[in-house]
């Protein structure tokens, strides 16, 4: 990497490019191909029984630090899970809230129904005792009237 006037970035890095699905060695013979085995198929290794092939300082840390983002990654997707649950709770939870309130507005509209009808059977049982009353008061006056 070099800046406008050509001269280089720094003497220790760069930008590498690898396709890893057309890595095909077996037998590692330089630190290139251990990197690129690793970068292929360390997500599959098992971080206790390392192959001979790993069995460098570098490649334990390597393991090592492919390890501490995969313990991230496993307790991220464990905290997004317990997330999503308490989010479906409370969904159900508010959702159960709504159907006891409607619930509860239904019993009430039912309760008033049932007052007002109560109300009018009151009414009709006082009309009835009146028009009762009216006939005897009739009756003792000897009136007759057609009902």
């Amino acid at each position: 990497m070099r800046d406008e006037t050509g001269k280089l970035l720094t003497d220790y890095g760069g930008i590498w490019l690898f396709e890893l699905e057309k890595f095909n060695a077996q037998v590692i013979d330089n630190e290139q191909t251990r990197w690129l085995r690793f970068f292929k198929e360390g997500k599959q290794l098992n971080d206790l029984n390392l192959p001979d092939w790993m069995n460098t300082q570098e490649m334990k840390q390597a393991m090592n630090t492919l390890c501490q983002f995969s313990e991230k990654e496993r307790n991220y997707f464990a905290y997004q899970a317990r997330q999503d649950f308490l989010r479906q709770q409370g969904t159900i939870l508010f959702e159960k809230d709504e159907a006891l309130e409607r619930e509860q507005a239904a019993l009430a509209k039912l309760d008033a129904v049932s007052s007002e009808r109560d109300a009018i059977a009151a009414e009709r049982d006082a009309a009835s005792a009146e028009i009762e009353k009216l006939k005897s008061l009739l009756a003792e006056k000897n009136l007759k009237i057609p009902i």
